[in-house]
């Protein structure tokens, strides 16, 4: 049999007597096979010493300290364990939690994290409510400081000692959010493994240091999270700031109250912004309603104004027309592509695009394409020119054409793509056709995306279909269309995830 991994159990108290033999006794209940307490107190003025004396297996020291993090930092550096647990004096184990932590770190040697439940309960013991966390902590959830239920809950972590070392020590400059920065080390370098169990209780205390704080913790949260955004890819960046900005106007989990509206200090920010506002008929409003500062809205408005958009009758329409001035050479040729379909659902289509433009980039070819990124929805790669334009509205296709032409126009276009039915005057266009099941199956074709669907295969000058049964379909229902003009372009797969199957996984 497997030796048992040795757990530490680290534990920073100060002033915690009358708590700390709970813990203490919790983890002797375990009846862990490997395993080690070690105590390091700040000098309490309490009975702490007294207490830590009669318990003659824990490994303690009590002296002066700079904070948390530092009696923290001296516990770890006297841990031997395999796997180590951060156990404060007020918290502690639910019955019977070691032995499937340790189980789990034994059968699976390779795992560096493991993490559970937590019930948060009151002094007396007494259960206030179950914290159950989130199967797929990340770096992408940790960095939502705001939704709480996203977060995992300290003393129900077990961290192995090789994956400490690696990411350092716990930062001493800190007051708040030392777990939190912690773990953000951690996502960097490993994945959290989740099993679903109560390991810990955690007390909630009134005269615990986050009591009344909660304005200096949000600051600190930010403080530490923001540099970690860097390690998220550019797309989920995005996210991160639009249901950011989308939570400021649903109460951002009871947050709003306490910290101002962060300034769209980054593309991805500003991008996340005009998502979120977007959605609102009354965009001005909106802004003004995160931003009442008339400087920080007209700052905002020329950072939109720059990329396409503009404020009118307080909706975000395209900018006016610009034509070129006399004798101003046009520029390059370019492939204007309109991404409506970003901004309606995250399915096969917004797949197939998304996937598109991820291939493109990377080649010379992304020079000439113009992307028109429908109110801050398009996935964002490097080499691609973006511009922003208005959310799609297929209500007023007429207006959509005006717009889109008049863009072509500005840039120089040789060639227009729709990812989704839209078209334009004077340009060449291929219609990508994904399906024509609506038409098949007798639907009711009077809506507004069904009637630009049409007029959009009329205006095509070229078609590129995704299976032969679709260009059948698009022959036998447009039968003036040239049989030439359609051809059929198979999706593809993305090879960095699909693999051919050996003989054994089947």
């Amino acid at each position: 049999m497997q030796k048992w991994p040795k757990i530490s159990i680290v534990t920073p108290t100060y002033n915690c007597g009358h708590l700390i033999a709970k813990c203490i006794e919790s983890v002797l209940a375990q009846n862990y096979p490997n395993l080690e307490h070690i105590v390091v107190d700040g000098a309490s003025k309490d009975n702490t010493v007294e207490v830590l004396k009669s318990y003659p297996h824990i490994r303690w020291i009590s002296e002066k300290d700079t904070g948390e993090a530092n009696a923290l930092n001296k516990a770890l550096k006297m841990a031997t364990g395999d796997v180590v647990c951060w156990l404060n004096a007020d918290d502690y184990f639910f019955p019977d939690a070691l032995i499937p932590v340790g189980q789990l770190f034994m059968k699976n040697p390779s795992w560096e994290l493991v993490y559970g439940n937590t019930h948060m309960v009151d002094p007396e013991g007494k259960i206030i409510w179950e914290k159950i966390s989130v199967p797929d902590t990340s770096l992408k959830t940790l960095v939502r400081w705001w939704d709480n239920t996203t977060m995992p809950h300290q003393p129900s972590m077990f961290f192995s000692r090789s994956l400490l070392a690696r990411v350092g020590a716990l930062n001493e400059h800190l007051h708040f959010s030392i777990d939190l920065e912690l773990w953000l080390r951690c996502a960097v370098e490993a994945k959290f493994h989740y099993i679903n169990r109560t390991l810990s209780c955690a007390t909630q205390r009134d005269d615990c240091k986050s009591g009344g704080t909660e304005v200096q913790q949000i600051q600190s949260h930010w403080k530490v999270l923001l540099p970690f955004l860097a390690y998220l890819p550019v797309n989920e960046r995005i996210d991160f700031w639009h249901e950011y900005y989308l939570g400021r106007l649903t109460g951002l989990k009871g947050h709003t109250h306490l910290d101002p509206t962060r300034f769209p200090d980054s593309e991805e920010a500003l991008l996340g912004l005009v998502r979120a506002i977007s959605l609102h008929p009354q965009s001005l409003a909106v802004l003004a309603h995160y931003f009442p500062e008339e400087q920080a809205i007209l700052a905002i408005a020329e950072l939109l104004i720059a990329r396409g958009l503009h404020f009118e009758n307080g909706q975000l329409v395209s900018v006016p027309d610009m034509p070129l001035r006399s004798g101003e050479p046009k520029r390059e040729k370019t492939i204007v592509i309109d991404g409506i379909f970003f901004e309606r659902a995250r399915s096969g289509i917004y797949r197939l695009w998304d996937a598109l433009l991820k291939e493109w980039s990377a080649t010379p070819f992304a020079s000439r394409v113009v992307v028109l990124d429908r109110s801050g929805n398009a996935p964002r790669y490097p080499g691609i020119r973006y511009r922003l334009v208005p959310r799609a509205d297929t209500k007023q296709i007429e207006k959509e054409e005006r717009m889109l032409s008049a863009i072509c126009e500005q840039e120089n276009a040789s060639l227009f793509i729709s990812t989704y039915y839209t078209y334009v005057q004077g340009v060449p266009s291929v219609m990508p056709v994904y399906d024509m099941i609506p038409e098949r199956t007798g639907m009711d074709l009077s809506g507004a995306d069904w009637v630009a669907k049409r007029t959009a295969i009329s205006r095509a000058s070229a078609f590129c279909c995704i299976s032969q049964s679709t260009r059948k379909d698009l022959l036998e229902l447009h039968s003036d269309i040239d049989p030439e003009s359609a051809v059929v372009t198979h999706c593809g797969i993305d090879r960095s995830v699909f693999t051919q199957a050996h003989a054994d996984e089947f």
